[in-house]
């Protein structure tokens, strides 16, 4: 079972307690539900199209472990479902929008989960510099072990990120 988030709008200014958002949640390529959060500290609603697609995902998270989530020096078992699976999946999707907004004026780079820029532009970072490489190269050399993610963009982006650390891979 693949299931995907769609159409995200978040909106941060309404963003109290909870993220506000609403997104369109897909399984296996199939439209299956809306959901949304008014971001005031209530549960996510769900309002679904298939009903059979509601009872699918709800057996497929009751059947997964208990997973440790730490908060502060505290840290405790939870159950995953749905909702924590949505929050986790919404994390991702704002980490990648502020990655590649970063990307579009500066070089990104990312090393561990850390991520830094260079301020060049990245349009030039296939020119030659003045020492006959490309810009890539240079900063390649200058800056090893981290990994350039202007270019990369959606599925490939999310995968270099994941492998990186940055964020943690699906729960699914």
């Amino acid at each position: 079972m693949e299931l995907t988030l769609k159409s995200i709008q978040y909106h941060a200014r309404l963003s109290e307690e909870t993220n506000c958002y609403t997104a369109k949640l897909f399984m296996d390529g199939k439209h299956v539900a809306d959901l949304s959060n008014r971001g005031q500290g209530g549960c996510d609603e769900q309002h679904w199209i298939d009903r059979d697609a509601e009872a699918k995902i709800s057996a497929h998270f009751a059947a997964l472990p208990e997973k440790e989530v730490t908060f502060g020096e505290s840290s405790f078992m939870v159950k995953p479902d749905l909702e924590s699976w949505c929050g986790e999946e919404l994390d991702v999707w704002l980490i990648l929008q502020q990655v590649s907004r970063i990307a579009r004026k500066k070089v990104a780079l990312a090393k561990g989960s850390e991520i830094s820029t260079l301020d060049l532009d990245p349009k030039h970072l296939d020119t030659k510099s003045k020492s006959g490489q490309t810009w890539r190269e240079v900063i390649a050399e200058k800056y090893p072990g981290q990994e350039i993610l202007n270019g990369l963009q959606g599925i490939d982006l999310r995968g270099k990120l994941i492998g990186l650390g940055v964020v943690a891979a699906p729960v699914i």
